[in-house]
């Protein structure tokens, strides 16, 4: 009863969660913890911690997990760019 007093408290002051699974991943609103396998890249496939916001200011991003159609192969690729 206490967390639905609270949450209602917070939307009534414009807090808001940021939306993030199945979402395209967007570096202003959520933090990528992880790259996973996925059917399509740079959608999120699975929220680690809610992000909120007030209007358009982030006050903690989501961290997510980020889908790629071959997470072993790009990091390979970026690697040998970097050597």
């Amino acid at each position: 009863m206490v967390i639905k007093q609270f949450r209602n408290i917070l939307a009534e002051e414009g807090v808001q969660e940021i939306p993030a699974e199945g979402a395209q991943f967007d570096p202003h609103f959520h933090e990528a913890t992880e790259i996973v396998e996925g059917q399509k890249d740079g959608l999120v496939v699975k929220v680690v911690r809610k992000g909120y916001k007030i209007d358009s200011k982030v006050l903690r991003p989501a961290q997510v997990a980020v889908g790629a159609s071959k997470p072993e192969k790009k990091m390979e690729e970026k690697e040998a760019l970097n050597v």
